[in-house]
């Protein structure tokens, strides 16, 4: 019975699951990376000092963080694929919401809520989580490419247009 266990893990599906979950962690830190690749323009065209896009960042961070806990639980109960969802509705609709605000705390609000705590929370602890449950044997490497994904998305991430 453990042999049957053993040869079902590790196998294509899993692997599947491991670069998928890569993927969907790149796109989602992409729109993060473009905050903090962009803040003097966006400081610049919104007529607000620097501080204020770093702090959006910084709230972004915190809702992560946060969101990261409460959504692995979330999707110990529910799934990771109604969590992943949610993320993957939240942070497109937190980029358009963010281009759309007038107010520093509406910007804040933004990317602490919509594209931290509901946004790259519910993919990057999820996802993480859910890759070690489709691998035996590699399940370090296995988390270590979904990781990889937070990398690739700086490498691809928006960079800020010199004025």
């Amino acid at each position: 019975m453990i042999a049957r266990a053993e040869s079902r893990t590790d196998g294509f599906s899993a692997w599947r699951i491991a670069i998928g979950s890569t993927l969907l962690v790149s796109f989602g830190m992409g729109v993060e990376y473009m905050l903090w690749a962009n803040l003097r323009t966006i400081a610049d065209d919104m007529d607000w000092p620097r501080w204020i896009p770093s702090a959006a960042y910084a709230v972004e961070m915190i809702g992560t963080g946060i969101g990261g806990i409460l959504m692995g639980r979330l999707g110990d109960k529910i799934g990771t694929v109604p969590v992943v969802l949610i993320g993957a509705m939240m942070i497109p609709a937190g980029a358009i919401a963010a281009s759309q605000v007038t107010q520093a705390w509406q910007f804040c609000l933004v990317f602490g809520v919509m594209i931290g705590f509901l946004g790259n929370a519910t993919l990057f602890a999820p996802l993480m989580a859910n890759a070690t449950r489709w691998f035996n044997r590699r399940m370090g490497l296995a988390v270590a490419i979904v990781a990889s994904g937070q990398g690739i998305a700086g490498a691809i991430c928006p960079r800020s247009s010199s004025r």
